[in-house]
């Protein structure tokens, strides 16, 4: 039974351990023959439903919220570009007697209008992200656009508005009069501010660009360095399902085993199967159970201080079935496998961890997992040594771990190995007459292929890395876009003065250097930034991270190569179109 109790006000979730603690004790001392050794973990309910999900959310939620500052920066900037051709406009509504506030009124108006736009079409079509949110990891798609969350969303628009339409209508607002409304303000102080504006902007947005790539960048070499781990048995070609048997109608020992021994017998006989076994919690599942063990060739320990291993609970021929290699001694034989011998199977980590310099082979060990007082419970004598196996996740180191043969432990709800020699799911419906033959009331539950198993336990470090790298790509485009709109202005700007030096005997690669030079300074500014930012922000990925540092070099000289590369990709464009200006065309300009 799994209990689910609420705290009293104030308490917190140590208190409850330590009071369960307490009960767990005198529950073991009321009950010796059947609550021996058993305790009580007591796990927030928050926590056992989201797991560790909450950082990888966390770190999303700030992907979204710098790709949101890109998009204000880009769009404050293209306001910025588009005041300056507004400016004697508002410097002759200013000389007609309208106030600064008016004028920043209207502008801030026409940039909530863009936001409210934008975050419209955002709202409308958030659903496809919702839908592509893995299943087994987090059903997104259960999320409705409720008002909390509508409201959340206006409102994160609005302050949106606000922060790429501040800036410009301040500026535009205090442009002075005079000055504007000579030869068209060129060179006033608003235009430089402008421009110094439109520069900080874009050295923003690359810094930021480049914290997202680095993210993405880790995660990806994360994600690469976990597929590559060797989970310790074959996944290929192994379908797996979930049989359980009712007490009310397999009530003895004896029964369930017959039951199994029957069940695989006559999988076995399915054509393309070539194993057919059994195993009380399979790897990558999220299951898995543990209990003390004690080696009799050391010294007595209290209970809590015992070596703790996993326990698995095999059929006949689980170790060919599962293709986990033997390592030293021998497996489990036909009479073991078919009634109690006391004998057991450990893995490499176990060996290594608590038979350290020993040989395990013929040591006695006794597990305490049987409802039995201590002095009843019978050692049981160690046969084999084979390979670790990740039983929680490829994230999580092998632990120590102990097989029993069925008979010593028996359990009446088991999952079902198949080893096929072709595709597993082709089997299913044999499978399943062979299970209806013996009892037409029990179903099979959880049918899956073991890749199946494998890929879910990666889907949450594959849906964070997926999404981390959207946002990523979004963000590079958005700056790489913004430089290019500041260069390709600059360019407009300056056509009188190159159309000048062109006609002084400027050659082509010396404007393209000329051009190439203002994109390169800020581009090197924005990296450099982006660097220093980056590297605060990798530290709240650590945990996200598999077999990758945080602060490694290789990603970090990578992404910012490559954003460099993108960002001289976009002012190379406008710097060639600026070494075809024609200067008599250019000296003509406006």
């Amino acid at each position: 039974m799994t209990v689910v109790a609420r705290l009293h006000p104030g308490a917190t979730p140590a208190e409850a351990q330590t009071q369960m603690n307490a009960i767990a004790s005198r529950l073991e001392q009321e009950y010796p023959d059947f609550d021996g050794h058993w305790g009580v973990n007591v796990v927030p309910l928050r926590q056992q439903i989201s797991g560790d999900l909450r950082p990888a959310l966390l770190v999303l939620f700030g992907a979204v919220g710098l790709v949101l500052l890109i998009a204000c920066a880009n769009v404050s900037s293209l306001l910025l570009a588009r005041a300056a051709s507004r400016e004697r406009e508002m410097a002759i509504r200013t000389a007609m007697g309208a106030s600064r506030w008016r004028i920043a009124r209207q502008l801030l108006i026409e940039s909530l209008l863009l936001a409210l736009i934008g975050g419209g079409i955002g709202v409308s079509a958030s659903n496809a992200l919702l839908a592509a949110s893995p299943r087994n990891l987090l059903d997104l798609r259960a999320v409705t656009m409720d008002l909390p969350v509508l409201a959340f969303a206006l409102a994160a628009t609005l302050l949106a508005g606000l922060l790429f339409g501040f800036l410009p209508s301040y500026i535009s607002a205090h442009a002075g009069i005079s000055e504007t409304l000579k030869e068209g303000g060129r060179g006033s102080s608003s235009a430089n501010r402008r421009a110094f504006a439109r520069h900080a902007f874009v050295v923003a947005q690359l810094g930021l660009a480049l914290v997202l790539l680095t993210g993405s960048g880790l995660l990806i070499r994360s994600f690469v360095r976990l597929v590559g781990v060797d989970p310790g048995f074959d996944p290929g070609h192994l379908l797996t399902f979930k049989v359980a048997l009712p007490r009310s109608k397999y009530g003895t020992d004896q029964l369930c085993m017959a039951f199994f021994r029957q069940l695989l017998a006559r999988i076995n006989t399915v054509p393309g199967v070539r194993f057919a076994s059994m195993e009380s919690f399979p790897p990558l599942t999220g299951l898995g159970a543990a209990t003390g063990v004690h080696l009799l060739s050391q010294p007595p320990l209290a209970l809590s201080d015992l070596p703790v291993a996993n326990v698995g609970v095999v059929g006949p021929d689980y170790f060919a079935a599962m293709n986990i290699p033997l390592r030293a001694g021998r497996l489990f034989n036909a009479e073991e496998l078919a009634e109690e011998k006391h004998v057991t199977i450990i893995n490499q980590i176990f060996a290594d961890k608590y038979l350290h310099g020993v040989n395990p082979l013929g040591q006695k060990a006794a597990i305490y997992m049987k409802s039995l007082a201590e002095n009843e419970i019978q050692p049981s004598e160690i046969i084999g040594v084979v390979g670790d196996v990740h039983q929680m996740g490829l994230d999580t180191a092998p632990e120590p771990t102990v097989y029993w043969p069925h008979p010593e432990l028996v359990m009446s709800g088991m999952t079902i190995l198949v080893r096929t020699s072709n595709d597993p799911l082709a089997i299913v419906s044999q499978a399943r007459s062979e299970l209806q033959h013996i009892d037409p009331e029990l179903p099979m539950a959880g049918v899956a292929t073991m890749d199946q198993l494998v890929a879910d336990s990666l889907s949450r470090s594959r849906f964070t890395m997926l999404l981390l790298g959207i946002f990523a790509v979004v963000a590079v485009v958005l700056a790489s876009v913004g430089l290019y709109g500041l260069i390709a202005y600059s360019v407009t700007q300056r056509t009188q003065e190159l159309g000048i030096r062109i006609a002084l005997g400027a050659q082509r690669r010396d404007v393209l250097r000329l051009v190439l030079g203002q994109g390169t300074r800020l581009t090197l500014l924005g990296v450099a930034l982006g660097v220093l930012a980056a590297l605060a922000f990798s530290r709240l990925l650590s945990t996200l991270l598999f077999g990758v540092s945080a602060t490694d070099p290789l990603t970090f000289a990578g992404v910012a190569a490559l954003l460099a590369l993108v960002a001289l990709m976009a002012c190379f464009i406008p710097a060639r179109r600026a070494t075809r200006v024609d200067p008599i065309v250019a000296l003509r300009y406006e």
